[in-house]
C-alpha cells in the first residue's frame, strides 16, 4: 500500500501543519470565525517549529501532552489524534490479511 504523496509514516509535523493550513484557508474562504481560522494557522506554525513529532507526544502523553504545545487546544489536539489514526502504519502481514477474501 502506497503512502499518500508527501506524507511520511508515522505522520510528521510538517504533514499535520500542511493539513491545518489547508483547513484554515478553507475556513477563511467560507468567512468562518476569524479566531478559528487563526487557531489553525497558529497550530500549523507551532508544529512546523516543533522538533519532537506530535505523534510521539501523542503516544507518550496522549492529547493532554499535545495541549501543552503553544496554540494547541482541545479541539486541535483531537484533530491531530484523528489525523494520526488515519496514518497508522499497518504491518505487512496484517495488510495482507485485510485484503484476503472471506476476512
Amino acid at each position: 500500500v502506497d503512502e499518500p504523496k508527501g506524507v511520511t509514516l508515522p505522520l510528521d509535523n510538517r504533514a499535520i501543519a500542511d493539513r491545518f493550513e489547508e483547513i484554515g484557508q478553507r475556513l477563511s474562504a467560507q468567512d468562518a470565525d476569524p479566531f478559528r481560522v487563526r487557531a489553525y494557522h497558529t497550530a500549523a506554525e507551532t508544529l512546523r517549529g516543533w522538533k519532537e513529532p506530535a505523534t510521539a507526544i501523542l503516544e507518550r502523553e496522549g492529547s493532554e501532552g499535545l495541549r501543552k504545545l503553544p496554540g494547541i487546544g482541545e479541539s486541535l489536539a483531537r484533530a491531530i489524534e484523528q489525523l494520526a489514526a488515519l496514518f497508522v502504519p499497518v504491518p505487512p502481514a496484517r495488510r495482507r490479511s485485510m485484503f484476503r477474501r472471506g476476512s
